[in-house]
């Protein structure tokens, strides 16, 4: 797979793959007239969200002086998903008729089958072929909702399909209508063994990786999963799928965008990554890539515009997940002086150690010091009792111990035990409703010596959005708080299909006068907005 760049021209200093035109990016899908998943199927880089999200970044870079370019990646165009959250209706009339998997239609809960979809990997269509024959065999049914305040009936309620993509074996959650494993038994193990025997048949496409249950209960509401850690249960196989960006970064070329030739031996090898379907996933690995590759560019690139003044960086990354970007930025840029990594599922906190300890040789501490430094083990106390921390608040309230660290908070309570404290990068990767009114407000406060948040205050901001509108909002408030200034936009089309973009943005901390900034009304005086809390 190799990504393409769509635009007409690069920024000098924020230099990219030359920009080629893939007129051959199209989705070929029987679905496609049926199913509400896909609203385009060609020239997918012209879809309104793209020209949009250019519109409003280019002239964002225009009033700070920047040159206005925002370019866009596209990757492939089928076969890209590789994880996927199927509703389930009812097979047909009778008890063995089983389930019928799909997507929900627009505005309805009717559920449009599409069994050979083509954005869906292979893999996806094999497994859900095999879990709808399964369920026929064993009498399984689609949950029903009950009226009013009343529970509903039936088994099966959801399903996910998680592909690792270099063994192509998939790892299967079935989301179920019971809240215990008692409950569930024995029809869900029965089910999970049924799906094993199917593998085995001699003309099978299926490969499975492992089999879980999330004990969902019968109760009502569009959420898919509950927020119970322990909803999800192993069936059968191994807890994690491993992937890594090994031969995405080959394939697609990212080494050259960072100014590298690709390692050979163990020189710089790119971290294994451990996901279970408890954590959270990337639908599309091949693409997220480039958005990693990106980050790493930007913040490379930073260093040697003397943005981050030192070499060694100290990362602080709300809405982390497992860590994706952090961990793959230690192989990338590192060693870190510290990684802080927060998300709200707890469940993430075991992929990401799972991640660290794969990275690290036993031979070799963990933390070794790097050339020049004259550090160990950066900021907190390790299970070794060594304390070598830049700040004294380094591992306030007990948290951020190790160097590289996870904790689960959502990102305001990340941000007030001290997650940013010395950081030198902040990275954000939100939700579609983006940043939220109190981590904004911490970001954009006035710190007297510091950066907003107790950061260094040569830090720099990576925006990473999956929401345009969310993000849009955001980036007005934090430029207009005097702080900070976007330096480069770009684009990646996640979602081929879809009218949907992901935004990577880099902004620097620094106050700035208005008559300073190129493209500013200087007749106007610019004012720090009043901040507005939310009080619910």
């Amino acid at each position: 797979l190799r990504f393409v760049l769509l635009a007409a021209s690069v920024s000098v200093a924020y230099a990219l793959l030359q920009p080629q035109l893939n007129t051959n990016a199209r989705i070929d899908c029987e679905h496609f007239e049926r199913c509400d998943g896909c609203v385009a199927k060609d020239d997918l880089a012209e879809i309104p969200a793209v020209l949009e999200a250019r519109t409003f970044c280019e002239a964002q870079l225009a009033l700070e002086g920047k040159k206005a370019v925002f370019p866009v990646a596209l990757g492939s165009a089928e076969g890209w998903r590789t994880l996927a959250k199927l509703a389930v209706s009812s097979g047909g009339a009778g008890g063995k008729s089983g389930v019928s998997l799909g997507l929900y239609k627009a505005n309805s809960h009717d559920v449009q089958e599409i069994p050979k979809c083509k954005v869906h990997h292979p893999a996806i269509n094999a497994a859900a072929s095999a879990i709808e024959k399964a369920s026929r065999k064993l009498g399984v049914m689609a949950f029903e909702e009950g009226g009013g305040m009343a529970d509903g009936k039936g088994d099966l309620r959801y399903v996910t399909i998680m592909v690792e993509r270099y063994t192509g074996a998939v790892s299967v959650g079935l989301v179920w209508a019971a809240t215990t494993m008692t409950e569930a038994t024995p029809l869900a193990q029965l089910f999970a063994k049924e799906l094993r025997r199917l593998e085995e048949l001699p003309d099978s496409n299926l490969k499975l990786h492992s089999v879980w249950i999330h004990l969902r209960g019968a109760g009502g509401g569009n959420a898919i999963f509950s927020r119970n850690p322990k909803a999800w249960q192993l069936l059968s196989g191994p807890r994690f799928v491993r992937e890594s960006f090994r031969q995405d970064f080959e394939e697609q070329e990212h080494w050259k965008r960072l100014g590298e030739q690709p390692p050979s031996g163990d020189a710089k090898q790119l971290p294994v990554l451990y996901y279970s379907p408890a954590g959270f996933r990337q639908a599309n690995l091949d693409a997220f890539s480039g958005v990693v590759a990106a980050v790493a560019a930007l913040l490379r690139q930073a260093r040697q515009d003397n943005l981050v003044k030192e070499d060694a960086l100290r990362i602080c990354e709300l809405y982390g997940g497992s860590g994706t970007i952090g961990l793959t930025l230690e192989s990338l840029l590192g060693p870190l002086e510290w990684l802080r990594c927060s998300d709200e599922n707890p469940a993430s906190e075991e992929s990401f150690q799972k991640t660290v300890a794969s990275m690290l040789r036993p031979t070799k501490r963990q933390g070794a010091p790097s050339k020049g430094r004259g550090r160990g083990r950066s900021g907190g106390r390790s299970s070794r009792g060594q304390r070598a921390s830049r700040d004294p608040s380094y591992g306030y309230m007990g948290f951020w111990e190790n160097r590289l660290s996870w904790e689960a908070f959502s990102a305001f309570d990340a941000l007030i035990t001290g997650a940013a404290i010395g950081a030198n990068v902040i990275v954000v990767d939100p939700p579609r409703s983006g940043l939220g009114v109190d981590v904004l407000r911490l970001l954009t406060e006035d710190s007297g010596s510091s950066a907003p948040c107790g950061a260094d205050r040569n830090v720099v901001l990576v925006y990473v959005s999956c929401g345009l509108e969310s993000f849009k909002k955001d980036v007005l408030k934090l430029t207009a708080s005097g702080m900070w200034h976007i330096e480069s936009a770009e684009g990646h089309i996640l979602f081929p299909g879809s009218n949907h973009i992901e935004t990577v943005a880099l902004f620097r901390y620094g106050r700035k006068s208005a008559a300073s900034s190129p493209g500013l009304n200087r007749n106007q005086p610019r004012r720090r907005p009043r901040q507005s809390y939310d009080t619910r």
